[in-house]
Parts: structure tokens; sequence; C-alpha cells
């Protein structure tokens, strides 16, 4: 596995590094914001990219109409891996199919995406792919300039 991140980073620079280096973090809404813990408000839909996946995060508040909004024609297990249903022409499914695109778009991938409600312990995977405001010591802020 290791291998294979490294040969995919061998030849990336500048911005393109950053997007394959931090977790992008969009809301429902297709807002970016810095992808931190601190950041994730528990009455919002997010989008996080990760090495392998894209993951979409339901917060506590998120009611089970919505959650039945995003999944029309299937079983809803919400301790269980959420199966969306994205080509649902309702106005959530249309505004998280635009911000999960912009992500694939933003890293220059199409990953698979999975869906787990913050009521799902599994969901923690999530919350680990965002970073905290430090990584080795340096700030996002000064990576940006190392690399450009």
């Amino acid at each position: 596995e290791r291998a294979a991140f490294m040969s995919q980073i061998e030849f990336v620079g500048g911005q393109s590094l950053v997007n394959l280096l931090y977790p992008v973090l969009v809301n429902i809404d297709n807002v970016r914001t810095r992808a931190e813990v601190k950041n994730i408000t528990q009455d919002q839909i997010y989008v996080v990219s990760g090495f392998q996946q894209i993951y979409v995060y339901l917060g506590l508040e998120i009611t089970f109409e919505v959650i039945q909004q995003l999944t029309v024609g299937e079983t809803i297990d919400i301790q269980k891996e959420i199966t969306l249903n994205l080509e649902s022409p309702n106005e959530v499914c249309q505004k998280l199919k635009n911000a999960v695109n912009n992500v694939k778009a933003i890293i220059n991938r199409d990953l698979p995406v999975v869906c787990y409600s913050a009521q799902n312990r599994a969901s923690q995977v999530i919350l680990q792919q965002l970073i905290e405001s430090k990584v080795d010591g340096m700030d996002f802020q000064e990576f940006l300039r190392i690399i450009q």
C-alpha cells in the first residue's frame, strides 16, 4: 500500500500534492472548510476525501427524513454503512451529489463513496481522516509555503 501511495505522489507538486495529502472537507452546500474536527457540526452533512474512499458524514442532528431522501429505494440501518441513492431527483440528493463531484474534481480521483451516520461508531473512520492544527509541528500554512 505504501509503494502504491508513493507512486502516486512521485510526480505530483504544488496544489495537487496538498489535495492528495490533506483531506478536502465540504458541506452539503459545497462550502469548503479546513478539514479539522473542530469544524464539524452535528447539524450538517459533510463530504471528506480519504486516500482510498470519499466519505459522507451525517451529523447526529440529521433527521431520519433527510436520510430517507438520500437513500430513496434503499433499506436504512444507521448502525451500518448507509447506501446512498444520489441519482434521485430530490434537492437533498442533488446537493450531495454536487458536493461529492466537487471533492472528486478537487482531488482529481474517482474514488468510491461510503456514508455513515454519526450515530454509528464506524463514523469515527471519517473523523480520523481530518487533521488537527499542526502535523509534525507544522501548520497547514507553513506546509503550503514550503511546497510552493
